[in-house]
């Protein structure tokens, strides 16, 4: 392992938090949860984050890399939302910035359990060779019956996850979204689904998980740089030997969840972190709540470009019940750690300015794409039209979507039995391909009443 100092100017960089295995747990709506030893512990990490957001300057979203629900209950989403909200507005960051991958406990287990043909798909998508994954999930992904079957386990995680355009489904296993660098390039963020055939019979054995080679192979371009995201740490997933030389070619930094213990791992060219357990079980020796917050900015020295991520890793205070640096983790007395990973060589003069004389207004997104975030932008402003109007959207009622997309006819009858994420996407594709963008942008403002956003991004002059 090896790391650097870095001198770059903590307003160049972009900073995320990073938490996994959040572990809300809520057996009822009206659950009160009166003996929540966990209450503490989340007022002490809303308080940390104020100290994190004081030393970074600016804290630009939050990223959960799995486990947000205990046990893939509604209610348990419902909670969760709230509370990541109240995170967003301590830290400073927009309320949609959030990213998020599902976990193994963000699985309703009591949909495998009475499912016996959920059971099947589980035990065919785990072959004897790892070779085969590929050939068992590109089967099941393309029969319809079976790939409902497959992500009935994962509706409330979806429909969760849809606010921030982060759902998963059959057409569309990982997501990618883009954030822009100082440097002119982007920063380019995957979130995988490592719960595909997760199951109460999980382990890093027999058991494996699987991903598939498709969700760990982005596409390489010189002006990104790529943030992989999955719950399962690679040695819990069957088709790894696969996996680990595509991901580690493309992917220069790769977060992981589900270990309770924090690791950083600054090896080829490439930084793996394990966010360590948010809540992890009291009962586990040791028992430490862990978290992080990282830089992400990028340094030039002629044509060599590097991408510089400073790490700050978060841990309890066992003497003094409170989170503080990970003194032992950065190593040297120091709060953070910095490491330098080589970029391919671009140059940002030959990339036309965003917003320069003539650009076109934001377009609408197809299903799955992700245009950049504005960030640092004016209070006020729209860090990324389509995610901020997912966000706003699937914010609403059930009731005031239906009647907005009713209002503009934008509903068909083959939209019946669709999950939120699904419906949205094609509400919106609907209004994209209409030019009503516009349109649907101001009525979902009119029916929140709030005057959060007064300009919208989608008018044309």
């Amino acid at each position: 392992m090896s790391a650097d100092d870095g001198g770059e100017d903590m307003n160049d960089q972009i900073w995320l938090l990073h938490l996994s295995d959040i572990h809300f747990n809520k057996k009822k709506k009206d659950d009160r949860n009166l003996y929540d030893l966990d209450t503490d512990l989340r007022d002490q990490l809303e308080i940390d984050v104020g100290r994190v957001r004081d030393r970074a300057g600016r804290i630009h979203g939050i990223i959960v890399s799995g486990d947000i629900a205990f046990a893939g209950r509604e209610c348990e989403y419902e909670v969760a939302f709230k509370w990541l909200q109240t995170l967003c507005e301590i830290s400073g960051c927009s309320p949609e910035a959030v990213f998020c991958v599902p976990g193994n406990h963000d699985v309703d287990r009591t949909v495998w359990e009475k499912s016996v043909n959920l059971k099947n798909l589980h035990n065919s998508l785990r072959p004897a060779s790892s070779c085969l994954v590929d050939a068992e999930l590109h089967s099941v992904l393309n029969d319809h019956e079976a790939a409902s079957i497959l992500f009935r386990k994962l509706e409330q995680y979806n429909r969760f996850a849809a606010k921030f355009r982060c759902s998963t489904s059959p057409s569309a296993l990982w997501w990618e979204q883009e954030i822009p660098l100082n440097d002119g390039s982007r920063l380019r963020l995957r979130g995988a689904n490592s719960t595909l055939v997760s199951d109460e019979k999980d382990n890093n054995k027999d058991r494996k998980l699987i991903l598939g080679t498709l969700q760990a192979t982005p596409l390489q371009r010189a002006d990104e740089a790529v943030v992989f995201i999955c719950h399962h740490p690679l040695d819990w997933v069957i088709d790894n030997e696969e996996i680990i030389p595509n991901l580690n070619a493309r992917a220069r930094v790769q977060l992981f969840g589900h270990k309770h213990l924090q690791t950083v791992e600054h090896t080829n060219n490439c930084l793996r972190i394990v966010a360590g357990a948010v809540h992890p079980d009291r009962r586990e020796p040791r028992w430490r709540p862990r978290y992080n917050c990282l830089g992400f900015s990028v340094s030039r020295a002629g044509s060599s470009r590097k991408l510089t991520v400073e790490v700050l890793p978060r841990v309890w205070n066992e003497h003094e019940p409170k989170f503080v640096p990970d003194y032992a983790l950065c190593g040297g007395g120091k709060d953070s750690k910095v490491y330098n990973l080589e970029l391919e060589p671009w140059d940002a003069a030959t990339v036309a300015k965003p917003g320069a004389s003539g650009a076109t207004p934001p377009a609408g997104p197809s299903p799955g794409s992700s245009a950049p975030m504005a960030l640092g932008a004016a209070a006020g402003a729209v860090m990324n039209p389509a995610k901020t109007l997912t966000y706003r959207f699937l914010s609403l009622s059930h009731l005031s979507r239906l009647e907005i997309a009713q209002s503009m006819k934008l509903l068909r009858d083959e939209d019946e039995g669709l999950f939120d994420a699904e419906l949205f996407e094609r509400i919106l594709k609907r209004a994209s391909d209409e030019s009503r963008l516009s349109e649907l942008w101001d009525l979902v403002e009119k029916s929140h009443g709030d005057k959060a956003h007064p300009s919208n991004p989608y008018a044309r002059s």
